[in-house]
C-alpha cells in the first residue's frame, strides 16, 4: 500500500507538472495571439523574442526581418548582443550565414555541442557558442526573416518540446507580422497617392484656366498626364502688347518630372517678365537650368513669340531661334 500510494504520489507530481508546463504554453500562445490586432511592429518583436528566450532559457537573441529594397535580412530587434554578431554564424560545411540557409530553406536549423561535432559551425569574433536554434519567419504569401536564439553554456541545450513550442510561437508571430507590415504599405501608398493628388492640383494650377484670345488670336491648350502628374507643360502671356506661348516636354514621368517641370515654369515665366529678346529668354533658362544637378534628367522647350503691333511671330526652340515670320510682307526665314 506504502509503495502503491508513493507511485501515485509521484504520478500526480508528474500530471501537476505537465499541466503547469501546458498552462504556461496555452498562456504564451494566448500572449501572442492577443497581438495579433495590435499594428505595433515593435511590440510585437519584442513579445515574441522575450518569449523565446524565456522558453530556451537563451543567453542571447535577434529578430531578423527581410528588407525587400536592400534584398537583405536587417537585424531588428536583438536582446543580450548585437544583431549583426549572430549574423555572422556560418555553417562550416556551406560556408553560408545560418541565418540567410533558415531563411532561404523555411526550415529550423538546431546546433548543440552535445549532439554535433564543433566544428559544425564557425562562430564569429572566437565567441563560443555551444547551442542555438534558427527559426524562419514565414506566411503563405511572404517569407518574412529569422528568429535565432543562442547560449553560450555547455551545461545548457534545447529539447524537442520547447522547439514544438519555439515553432507554433513563430507561426502565430508571423501572422502578426505580416499584418503589420500589409497595413503600413497600405498606410504608405494611401500617404503617396494622397501626394500624387496634391501634387497633380499644384501642377493643373500651374497651366492656364482659360484660353487666351486678342484680337484674331486664340491661344489653347489643354495637357492629359500619362500618370497623375506628368512632364507636359504649356503656358501662354500676354505682356507689352505681346503674346508669349510655349510648351515643353521633360524626360520621365510621376513626381520627379512634375518637379522638373515645375522649376521650369517658374524659370521661363520670369525670363519672360524681363522682357528679353525670345533668342535671350531661352538662352538664360538653358543657362539656368544647367547649373541645377538635374542628373540625366532634361527638358525639350518651344517658346512663341507674337508681337501684335509689328505683326511678327517668332518660334524658337532650345537656345537658338529657329523660325521668323512677318505676316506683312510674307517674308519666312
Amino acid at each position: 500500500a506504502y509503495i502503491l500510494s508513493y507511485r501515485n504520489i509521484l504520478l500526480l507530481d508528474y500530471y501537476q507538472n505537465s499541466l503547469i508546463v501546458n498552462q504556461s504554453q496555452i498562456s504564451i500562445l494566448n500572449e501572442i495571439a492577443e497581438l495579433l490586432g495590435v499594428f505595433d511592429l515593435e511590440r510585437v518583436l519584442t513579445k515574441l523574442l522575450e518569449n523565446a528566450t524565456n522558453i530556451t532559457k537563451g543567453d542571447v537573441g535577434a529578430i531578423f526581418l527581410y528588407d525587400k529594397d536592400d534584398g537583405r535580412l536587417k537585424s531588428k530587434i536583438s536582446w543580450g548582443v548585437k544583431g549583426e554578431l549572430l549574423e555572422k554564424i556560418i555553417h562550416a560545411k556551406t560556408e553560408l550565414p545560418v541565418i540567410y540557409e533558415v531563411f532561404r530553406e523555411k526550415e529550423t536549423k538546431f546546433f548543440s555541442v552535445k549532439s554535433y561535432n564543433q566544428d559544425s559551425i564557425i562562430s564569429p569574433e572566437d565567441v563560443h557558442i555551444f547551442s542555438y536554434v534558427a527559426l524562419p519567419l514565414f506566411t503563405k504569401n511572404e517569407n518574412l526573416g529569422v528568429l535565432i536564439i543562442v547560449n553560450f553554456h555547455l551545461e545548457q541545450t534545447f529539447v524537442d518540446n520547447e522547439l514544438v513550442l519555439l515553432e507554433t510561437l513563430s507561426k502565430i508571430a508571423s501572422i502578426g507580422i505580416e499584418n503589420i507590415i500589409f497595413f503600413k504599405r497600405s498606410l504608405e501608398q494611401e500617404k503617396i497617392n494622397t501626394q500624387l493628388v496634391i501634387a497633380s492640383e499644384i501642377q493643373k494650377n500651374l497651366l492656364p484656366d482659360k484660353d487666351l484670345q486678342e484680337d484674331d488670336i486664340v491661344v489653347s491648350g489643354t495637357s492629359l498626364p500619362a500618370m497623375n502628374v506628368g512632364g507636359d507643360f504649356y503656358n501662354h502671356i500676354f505682356k507689352n502688347n505681346k503674346i508669349y506661348a510655349f510648351l515643353g516636354d521633360v524626360s520621365g514621368k510621376g513626381i520627379p518630372a512634375a518637379l522638373l517641370t515645375t522649376m521650369a515654369m517658374i524659370v521661363i515665366k520670369t525670363q519672360i517678365e524681363n522682357n528679353l529678346s525670345t533668342e535671350k529668354i531661352l538662352k538664360n533658362i538653358n543657362n539656368i537650368i544647367s547649373k541645377e544637378s538635374l542628373g540625366e534628367n532634361y527638358f525639350t522647350f518651344a517658346l512663341f513669340e507674337i508681337d501684335m503691333e509689328r505683326y511678327e511671330a517668332t518660334i524658337a526652340g532650345c537656345s537658338q531661334i529657329i523660325l521668323y515670320y512677318n505676316s506683312k510682307d510674307g517674308e519666312l526665314r
